[in-house]
């Protein structure tokens, strides 16, 4: 038989944020998504996916596409949580999220006020939420959401109230974010006792190297209690396109780890969270799909400045949610070094060309190239796309002409 124990082992281990203990529904200081959780908690300020709506609300209006999150994190036993979040851009409108969390902690031993046993019942928290973010002037950003938790012993249920309101702001390099966690001042009444929710602050700042491929993430989180600060730390690091490898840990001796895996819309993301006394694991699945999207095509991809077909035509795909203000195309060899590029203001241009060729007139070196779309909105937002591949090349197979020509 499950000892009760068991339980308080779940609430105080089993929580990457290591919230205070005695928190009415411990499902609301739990880390959500795979990524934050691999970086040791830090989430504040980092818009990935869809789990942000209940790490900073505010972040909603930097979704720019639908996205839909799925995570799954077993812990002890037939413990477990699971976790899925939607967000979707409104356009000027801000940005719209919804999440729905699950709990479950076993089966424990009840015990009657006088300390009697009264056998097993199962436990579990389920958490409701909606959020809303908004840029209001100058690219800050303020968002809120709006917590339900409903916490279940057996047959008995006892639901909870409150939410958060959070604030973000992006420069070129750096990322600022702060958030007032449980701002309401509400209590929970059980069947014996009262409990109240404690409210904190937690703010944090990203520093970007390397062209956004490397990101550095620290923030500081104080309830309002009589309770030392947590301070967390996080890396991630892009070593491809598509793969990242991401590290953190926190001040309460919690470290974590994890990588991800990019498919064309799909984002798979694994975290193993260490601490003294537990090792655990959290699997998330990331997919975006429709909604406000910037991106390049080559055509063709592969091409050489002395065949048949001389130049490439890079067709520009600028759909965003706030106006352009200005926009350029960065064309970079294999060292980095920055070739060529387009820009102007407003709208850009449906296709720029290139020709291959130095400003001399000699052509390029055969090899790869890489471009990308860089626009700044009207909010003093940075958008990047993601970066295509064109090949210069003078091989035979790829001298024969288009098509039609």
């Amino acid at each position: 038989m499950k000892k009760i124990i068991f339980l308080i082992l779940i609430i105080n281990s089993g929580l990457i944020l290591a919230a205070p203990p005695g928190l009415p529904f411990e499902i609301i200081s739990n880390g959500y998504g795979a990524r934050a959780y691999s970086m040791g908690g830090v989430g504040v300020t980092t818009p990935f996916d869809a789990s942000l709506l209940l790490w900073n609300p505010s972040l909603l209006d930097s979704i720019t596409r639908n996205e839909l999150l799925f995570s799954f994190e077993p812990l002890y036993s037939d413990a477990l949580i699971n976790f899925a979040s939607f967000a979707y851009p409104a356009g000027k409108i801000g940005g719209f999220g919804i999440t729905l969390a699950y709990l479950n902690y076993g089966k424990y031993e009840i015990m009657s006020k006088e300390g009697n046993t009264e056998g097993e019942e199962g436990v579990s928290d389920i958490l409701f939420a909606i959020g809303y973010g908004k840029n209001l002037f100058a690219g800050v950003q303020v968002g809120l959401n709006i917590k339900v938790a409903i916490k279940s012993f057996g047959n008995e249920t006892f639901t909870g109230y409150n939410s958060d309101i959070g604030f973000f702001k992006s420069f070129e390099n750096i990322d600022f974010g702060i958030v007032f966690k449980d701002i309401l001042p509400l209590k929970i009444k059980f069947t014996y006792e009262e409990e109240s929710f404690y409210p904190a602050v937690r703010a944090g700042i990203t520093f970007k190297f390397f062209d956004e491929k490397l990101k550095l993430s620290t923030e500081v989180e104080k309830y309002f209690l009589n309770v030392n600060p947590e301070f967390l730390a996080g890396i991630e690091y892009f070593l491809f396109d598509n793969f990242v490898l991401r590290a953190g840990g926190n001040s309460n001796a919690i470290l974590g780890a994890g990588t991800g895996i990019k498919y064309q819309n799909i984002f798979l993301d694994y975290a193993l969270n260490l601490s003294e006394t537990t090792i655990l694991h959290k699997v998330s699945l990331h997919y975006k799909f429709g909604g406000y999207e910037i991106g390049l095509k080559a055509e063709p991809e592969i091409f050489s400045p002395l065949s048949v077909n001389k130049k490439t035509y890079i067709r520009i795909n600028a759909k965003t949610k706030y106006e352009i203000y200005k926009w350029k195309v960065e064309l970079r060899n294999k060292k980095g070094e920055i070739i060529k590029i387009w820009e102007g203001a407003g709208q850009p241009y449906d296709t720029v060309i290139w020709d291959g060729l130095k400003p001399d007139g000699m052509p390029q070196p055969e090899g790869e190239y890489f471009a990308r779309l860089i626009l700044t909105d009207e909010t003093d937002n940075t958008i990047k796309s993601d970066e295509i591949t064109i090949k210069l090349s003078s091989s035979e197979k790829f001298l024969m002409p288009l098509i039609g020509e």
